[in-house]
């Protein structure tokens, strides 16, 4: 009885805790909403799953909206910076939605420098414990990173980096950090 009153106290924690980055996802691409199913309003697992698939979706959106320099700029800044491998996945993930929602915002797609699922992606198989508890990390990051704030704040052709920049439309340019 406890272990189960534990376990949907976490459920309920973890969906709450998802809001902030599904409800930023929500404002940028409406359409991954799903419409309500009946009498699954106090089903948490359920609406905990649904609040994940729907992040997802809309990952799944902005991927053309994802240069891969954002991601590799912010791998490189997490590992320097010293981040465990749990955090430092989680704010590159977290430079590229920030990025991905501020390209898809000026309409600058880049279909061909997509980021790639083994950049960033879910954890494998069907734990949607694990899988809220990675993008509670994401969420955070997207509000609390320095990281993120100096990788996704960066403007359009800022910096080349292996080869690529930012935007392949402008000049780049070195950047103060």
């Amino acid at each position: 009885m406890v272990a189960r009153l534990f376990r949907q106290t976490w459920l309920w924690f973890a969906y709450w805790r998802l809001y902030p980055l599904w409800h930023l996802l929500r404002q940028a691409v409406p359409e991954i909403e799903l419409p309500p199913e009946p009498g699954m309003r106090w089903n948490i697992r359920y609406r905990l799953h649904r609040r994940v698939i729907e992040i997802r979706d809309a990952q799944l959106v902005l991927r053309p909206y994802s240069p891969s320099v954002f991601a590799k700029l912010a791998a490189a800044m997490a590992q320097e910076s010293g981040l465990g491998s749990d955090r430092a996945a989680a704010v590159v993930e977290a430079a590229v939605i920030v990025s991905s929602l501020r390209s898809r915002a000026r309409g600058s797609v880049c279909r061909q420098n997509g980021v790639s699922e083994g950049q960033v992606g879910a954890v494998p198989g069907n734990d949607i414990r694990a899988e809220a508890a990675r993008l509670i990390l994401v969420s955070r990051a997207i509000h609390r990173s320095r990281i993120v704030r100096q990788v996704a704040g960066r403007p359009p052709g800022w910096i080349t980096l292996l080869g690529q920049t930012a935007d392949r439309g402008q000049s780049g340019g070195a950047a103060a950090y």
